[in-house]
C-alpha cells in the first residue's frame, strides 16, 4: 500500500501543477506522443498481447522480455494508426461543433 499511495501522490503532484520537477521529462516529444495516444494504448493493449502472445505460440517461441517489448510495440503502433486514422476523423467532428457553438 506505500508503493501505490506514493504513486498516487506522485500522479496528484504531476496533474496539479504543471511547472513541477517532471515538467520538463514530460515535454519530451517521445513522452508527449504517448500522452495524446494514450487512450488507445488503454483500448488495443490486450488485442496486442494476444496477437503477440499467439504468434509466440505459433512459433514455439519463449522469453517473456522479448513478448514484452513486442507487446508494447504492437500497443503504441496499432495506438498510432488509430490516433492518426479514427480519432483525427472524429476529433474534426468536434472542432467543426465547437466553432458553431460559439457565440458571435
Amino acid at each position: 500500500m506505500v508503493v501505490h499511495g506514493l504513486m498516487c501522490m506522485m500522479l496528484v503532484s504531476l496533474v496539479v501543477r504543471e511547472d513541477n520537477g517532471m515538467a520538463r521529462l514530460m515535454r519530451l516529444g517521445p513522452i508527449a506522443r504517448i500522452g495524446q495516444i494514450s487512450y488507445g494504448i488503454y483500448l488495443y493493449h490486450l488485442f496486442a498481447l494476444a496477437v503477440v502472445m499467439k504468434a509466440f505460440e505459433l512459433l514455439g517461441w519463449t522469453g517473456w522480455g522479448w513478448i514484452l517489448i513486442l507487446y508494447y510495440a504492437l500497443a503504441i503502433l496499432i495506438s498510432e494508426i488509430s490516433f492518426r486514422t479514427l480519432e483525427h476523423y472524429f476529433m474534426r467532428f468536434r472542432r467543426k461543433g465547437w466553432e458553431r457553438a460559439q457565440p458571435a
